[in-house]
């Protein structure tokens, strides 16, 4: 089971009851309430269970980050590339190999989040795609690749698509090597020194690759993998999305995350629908506009207790509803727990 942290009043452990609907955690609160510290703290109780973490950390939104208890193992993308690869056709658990056309769909899912394309640009971009597939072994890196194989089409188009990615096409470098994963630590996957937009399409790329891998591999790997993705309102929730996938089926497969955001009053009614689907969420004390939704969203608490303990929550504090496991009693409920300064 996964600590979270220490009931408020007695200082009891508090952990995400295996049992719970899924292992997501959602957690929601404003600038300055301890959010992001949690998200290391839990990172790190997540580790010490044997199971893997990769922190994307998009625009700087995990902070400065400090190892001062050795869990974090911090990999510069701009600097050292990123040791994964959207071009490789996978094993599948059921001894079967990953066909190019799914590779190239799932290129083309995650590109056409960044740019605007029409049916026509979809399809030469996802034909470029399996050619880079056949190309990877003779490319440094996969991004050269596809760079490549848009060069060398013959349609027109081909140069548009070059045009409309240029931002990342060669920039980026996306590369098959081993120790991605560091042995009881949480990977730090820091994409400062791109631009914003294409920081949003290397992370939405990874979680492509990432769920990819964890489809192929079924329930064959041992270990459960979290993905923590602070701010992330500007990530695509459309139907189908890779984000939506993973918040829907990502149980079966191993693959859970952990979602960051200041207020779910940015998002548009659908995608807070689908936020729901975490089975752990987190609320620290939200700012006065925000603080009718949330109290009134607690299943089994009456609004005005719960609005009573959000009102008085400090920092590294919050309102938690989930299945918790306290003790040797596994339930729902709703609690104010507390985080460790």
């Amino acid at each position: 089971m996964i600590k979270l942290a220490k009931t408020a009043d007695s200082g009891y452990p508090v952990y995400i009851a295996d049992t719970a609907l899924n292992q997501h955690i959602f957690l929601e609160g404003p600038s300055g309430s301890g959010k992001t510290t949690v998200l290391r703290q839990i990172a790190e109780n997540i580790c010490r269970t044997g199971n893997r973490v990769l922190v994307l950390n998009v625009n700087g939104s995990f902070g400065e980050i400090s190892d001062e208890n050795g869990y974090f193992a911090v990999i510069r993308a701009k600097r050292d590339g990123i040791p994964l690869s959207f071009l490789e056709c996978l094993d599948m658990s059921d001894g079967t190999r990953e066909d190019p056309d799914d590779v190239a769909e799932a290129v083309v899912e995650v590109f056409s989040q960044a740019e605007r394309m029409g049916y026509v640009q979809k399809y030469l971009l996802s034909q470029a795609a399996k050619e880079a597939v056949m190309l990877r072994e003779n490319c440094s890196d996969d991004m050269c690749c596809l760079k490549k194989a848009l060069s060398d089409m013959e349609d027109d188009e081909g140069k548009v698509l070059l045009a409309k990615f240029a931002s990342f096409l060669g920039r980026v470098c996306f590369k098959k090597e081993a120790g991605l994963w560091a042995k009881g630590r949480a990977v730090v996957l820091d994409l400062s020194g791109y631009q914003q937009r294409v920081q949003i399409v290397i992370a939405q790329l990874i979680m492509s690759i990432l769920w990819r891998q964890s489809r192929a591999d079924g329930q064959r790997g041992s270990n459960a993998t979290w993905l923590v993705v602070d701010e992330f309102q500007n990530f695509s929730l459309r139907q189908d999305s890779v984000l939506e996938q993973i918040l829907r089926e990502g149980r079966k497969f191993k693959l859970s995350l952990i979602l960051a955001t200041q207020s779910l009053a940015v998002f548009e009614t659908k995608k807070r629908a689908i936020l729901q689907q975490p089975a752990t969420k987190l609320y620290f004390k939200p700012v006065e506009s925000d603080m009718r939704r949330i109290a009134n969203g607690f299943p089994d608490m009456n609004p005005a207790d719960a609005r009573t303990i959000l009102q008085g929550l400090h920092v590294g504090e919050c309102l938690a509803s989930g299945e918790f496991a306290i003790g040797s009693e596994s339930r729902f409920r709703t609690l104010k727990i507390r985080f460790r300064n």
